[in-house]
């Protein structure tokens, strides 16, 4: 099979000393949701027969005085002190009850504002944890676009080892990820007014949006695309790039055969990891390309 070789490329070649991998550290740790304040219960609301039984004594009283022929009004008059006293006793356990219950629901609300202040502030703390993650996951997984300033910077150059569990695997896109931090509810009555806010604010926390996804391709062994041709080939071209700056070609080959009808989507290959490039005629008839990146 004929293989032409391109010409030679001349290439500025650098040393560069691999430090140790340095990982990131993401938040850890449990955190507890305060129970909310617990709620004085409300006085017993006094029954109306509380106060309708005066009046039927005294109804009796004077029904009483009547039979037995004590019918001067003189007598009679004498009876309604004793009817005030007997209404001015449940009349005042009533407002009493009231007021009590006005003062009980003015510390219930006093309580709950309290509470809510008190989860805003923890909310605060964890969203900064959640963006903390957020950024470090984004440092381990980076966008496409971010991987000159690694290359140029050299900080994370080539650091995915063999022995590293993120070894070839490929960012494809941005998804949800578990909070790494544990958030624990208090236990409460099915019947508390928090209990729906409690519960809120724990799966607020639950998860984590705009997360960086991957694909290990050491266990998948093989990937697909497909799709729009410039889409594929710009997808594809993405995942090269990742696994190009973040893997040293001492651990890993790039090999790509493509028609030479599409060499200009690929020729950055042959710039990019300065190997060698080659067309080659197929007993078919068609012609090919091949593009491999080797340790130099």
């Amino acid at each position: 099979m004929p293989v032409t070789e391109p010409k030679a490329q001349t290439a500025t070649r650098e040393t560069f000393n691999r430090p140790p991998r340095i990982w990131p550290s993401f938040p850890q740790g449990k955190v507890l949701i305060p129970a909310p304040p617990q709620r004085e219960a409300l006085p017993p609301k006094q029954s109306n027969v509380t106060l309708v039984m005066p009046l039927i004594m005294m109804g009796l009283m004077v029904g009483i005085y009547y039979l037995a022929g004590q019918r001067s009004p003189q007598q009679m008059i004498f009876l309604l002190p004793m009817l005030l006293f007997s209404l001015m006793s449940p009349l005042m356990n009533m407002a009493t009850g009231s007021q009590k219950a006005r003062q009980v629901k003015r510390q219930w609300k006093q309580g709950d504002r309290k509470y809510r202040e008190l989860l805003k502030t923890l909310r605060a703390q964890l969203r900064e944890k959640v963006e903390e993650q957020r950024v470090l996951a984004l440092l381990k997984d980076p966008n496409n676009t971010d991987l000159e300033a690694f290359i140029s910077e050299r900080t994370h150059l080539w650091e995915r080892r063999p022995e590293d569990p993120d070894f070839l695997e490929v960012r494809v896109g941005l998804g949800t990820h578990p909070f790494t931090i544990e958030i624990q509810a208090p236990e409460l009555d099915i019947t508390h007014p928090m209990l729906a806010e409690v519960q809120k604010f724990q799966q607020e926390f639950a998860l984590v949006k705009d997360i960086p996804c991957g694909v290990p391709l050491t266990k998948i062994k093989s990937l697909g695309i497909t799709g729009p041709r410039q889409v594929v080939a710009d997808f594809a071209r993405g995942l090269l790039c990742q696994i190009a700056a973040l893997h040293s070609p001492e651990d890993v080959r790039i090999l790509g055969l493509f028609p030479t009808s599409q060499q200009q989507d690929w020729v950055w290959l042959v710039e990019g990891t300065a190997a060698y490039a080659a067309s080659q005629t197929e007993q078919t008839g068609q012609t090919g390309a091949f593009v491999c990146r080797r340790s130099r």
